[in-house]
């Protein structure tokens, strides 16, 4: 019977107009995505090559390792094939970082103020997903049960002994198949094109997290499906169905999010990036009046004026009493903005929307996190390359770019990707499992007439 039940939802769709405009709102969006984000891609590997390149070359115009100290060494970001899928902070995110005596990496999302907001600017496979795919899932459902009961066939389906519980676990299977039906024709799609494109191969590890990634996808659209399901419980009309479930949907994904970057902004304050310019310049201004004032105690004391090497002793040592200052005030604003984003990171846990973009943001190292990582692994290469400095016996002799440290950053492997990916991937379970149970619950006292 339940075979029958599943075999008649799914038939049913497959022959609505919902499934063929489902179908091919999914398909060309896909390829036009996966078309459009490949090409961006390759783009970013080219300016990538072509910006390491030219860094390489700058080394030949500079003098001594003197100069190479002051003027300091650009560290690039490598573009990630998967940010195919997910932009995330990717487009705003830092791409260069320079390092060296009077250089120090900062963190940069260009999120404006809010890093979580990051999933309905461009057209991805995020975006799709998160909004429409969510939206044909609440369209596929939302007249599961009240829709049967408006089409006086409810009464007559139950009276025939059938199960209550039977009858529901029929259409939400029934009614989810016919839903993955065009995702998978369209993930397929998306698929077949990176695979066809010259510049884009993954790996191993590449395609386990494209698979993660279709994972949370299905958790998220089947707990919407599961949502429609429950409210089409606990109404008897097709159309306040819909109604209720849309409300619902905007609260889910957009209003929750909002509210807890809010209250994340509100309890965890981060100083404007205006306020740490001024501060750092003030480090530096005062750090020049030192210089200064010594010099101006040696002429005093001595009766002429310093000779050039000392000059050069006395801006080195208040260049390096500003860097102190400097790194301490990057370092705490770092802090500052990292302890906000995991604040609002937890709070938007209550939004199965927040956990789906949280968690697809992290596989693809298109999350804050992974900028962050490439900064802090920055300024841990900017200690290594001042210890280099150190090291040169002789400041004046040619640059040797061959001797320098290489750089290299590749963000967090699959295995601390998936283990952080998991308060997300619980979070959906338990909201489409509560959900489900709460569907059959209810559903048994619903009035069938």
């Amino acid at each position: 019977m339940l075979w029958h039940l599943i075999k008649k939802e799914y038939r049913s769709n497959l022959l609505s107009l919902k499934f063929i405009i489902s179908f091919a709102l999914l398909v060309i969006l896909m390829i036009i995505s996966v078309s459009l984000h490949s090409r961006l891609y390759q783009e970013e590997v080219s300016d990538y090559n072509s910006r390491t390149m030219a860094h390489k070359m700058s080394l030949n115009f500079l003098p001594n390792y003197e100069m190479l100290g002051f003027a300091g060494i650009a560290l690039d970001k490598k573009p990630y094939p998967l940010s195919i899928f997910a932009q995330g902070l990717d487009r705003g995110a830092n791409k260069i970082s320079r390092v060296g005596l009077m250089a120090f990496p900062r963190l940069n999302v260009g999120s404006g103020g809010n890093p979580l907001f990051y999933t309905t600017r461009t057209l991805d496979y995020l975006f799709i997903i998160k909004i429409i795919a969510s939206l044909l899932a609440i369209l596929f459902a939302y007249n599961a049960v009240s829709g049967e009961k408006e089409g006086r066939t409810l009464n007559l389906t139950l009276s025939n002994f059938l199960p209550r519980s039977t009858f529901l676990l029929g259409k939400y299977i029934g009614g989810f198949s016919s839903l993955l039906t065009p995702l998978v024709f369209a993930f397929a799609s998306g698929l077949l094109i990176t695979n066809l494109h010259p510049y884009i191969s993954f790996t191993g590890g590449e395609w386990m997290r494209i698979g993660m990634l279709f994972l949370f996808t299905l958790l998220y659209l089947g707990f919407f499906f599961a949502l429609g399901m429950l409210v089409s419980a606990l109404t008897s009309r097709s159309v306040i169905t819909l109604f209720v479930l849309l409300f619902l949907w905007v609260l889910i994904v957009f209003a929750f999010p909002y509210f807890a970057s809010l209250a994340g902004r509100r309890l965890s304050p981060v100083s404007d990036i205006a306020e740490v310019e001024m501060a750092i310049d003030t480090a530096n201004y005062q750090a020049n009046e030192r210089v200064e004032r010594r010099i101006a105690e040696y002429l005093i004391r001595e009766g002429k004026e310093p000779d050039i090497d000392w000059i050069y002793a006395a801006v080195q040592q208040g260049q390096r009493e500003a860097n102190v200052q400097v790194r301490q005030i990057e370092e705490e604003y770092d802090r500052s903005l990292s302890h906000q984003v995991a604040l609002i990171s937890k709070l938007s846990l209550i939004s199965p929307a927040a956990s789906f973009s949280l968690a697809a943001t992290r596989l693809a190292k298109t999350d804050f996190g992974y900028q962050r990582g490439f900064i802090l692994r920055a300024q841990m290469f900017q200690d290594e390359f001042i210890r280099f400095l150190a090291q040169v016996p002789d400041t004046q002799a040619r640059i040797e770019p061959a001797k320098i440290p290489l750089f290299s950053y590749e963000g967090e492997s699959l295995r601390e990707s998936l283990s952080a990916t998991m308060p997300y991937l619980v979070v959906l379970l338990l909201s489409s499992g509560v959900i489900i149970f709460l569907s059959f619950v209810l559903f048994l006292r619903y009035d069938v007439r």
